[in-house]
């Protein structure tokens, strides 16, 4: 089977499968507005939904019956987050090339800033896997920067070894 044809078999299984799907008790609700660019939802264990605010260098706190507010601000270009199995919050740091985590009294600490003796580029997106935090460092461009010096891509886990 030529690429197309598995290209227009997979659009045509697709359409199927989503046509299948009853959406209609889905509800998108309105948490609030203003912002100019949203990303990296984490919700914690403790009930609250944190997320990025890029642009504006906030990460913000949603708890549900509550309104928005700022968790952090001057966060350094925030994009995705995390939590790991003890609540501590792990943060992309898009500006400053790194990764943080916070513990839950507020204390920030950079775990990540280089590898293998080149700085981050701008690590973008992590996520939690049973007993492990990933954090992918993604390429963009930035001006200023010699990328010659600056991982580009890459996989950074940190696992648990006490679990």
């Amino acid at each position: 089977m030529n690429r197309s044809a598995r290209t227009c078999f997979a659009a045509a299984l697709f359409s199927f499968l989503a046509s299948a799907q009853d959406f209609s008790g889905i509800k998108f609700d309105k948490l609030a507005d203003g912002y100019r660019f949203t990303e990296g939802p984490a919700w914690s264990k403790d009930g609250y939904l944190i997320f990025s605010d890029t642009p504006s260098d906030r990460l913000l706190k949603w708890t549900p019956g509550h309104a928005t507010e700022v968790f952090r601000a001057d966060a350094h270009g925030p994009s995705g987050n995390a939590f790991d199995a003890d609540g501590r919050l792990y943060t992309c740091e898009t500006r400053l090339g790194r990764v943080t985590r916070t513990d839950k009294k507020g204390k920030i600490e950079v775990l990540v800033d280089q590898w293998e003796g080149k700085r981050l580029n701008a690590p973008a997106a992590s996520w939690r896997a049973n007993r492990a935090t990933s954090i992918s460092p993604i390429p963009h461009s930035a001006s200023s920067r010699t990328t010659a010096n600056w991982i580009s891509t890459a996989s950074i886990t940190f696992r648990r070894e006490d679990r």
